[in-house]
């Protein structure tokens, strides 16, 4: 359907940022790949997406 996802920890303290695997693990199990996840793409590339 060519939509486009992002992975967040909703972390409040840096500690939560390992929360991250959970968000990874999730997509994995959706078979989605690194296309599939708007903040696997370099800042330029995500910044002209943004700008669509």
């Amino acid at each position: 359907m060519g939509l486009k996802i992002s992975l967040a920890t909703d972390a409040h303290s840096p500690v939560e940022f390992d929360y991250m695997r959970f968000g990874i693990g999730q997509a994995r199990r959706g078979w989605l790949e690194k296309d599939d996840v708007l903040n696997t793409r370099p800042a330029e590339e995500l910044l002209k997406l943004m700008k669509r």
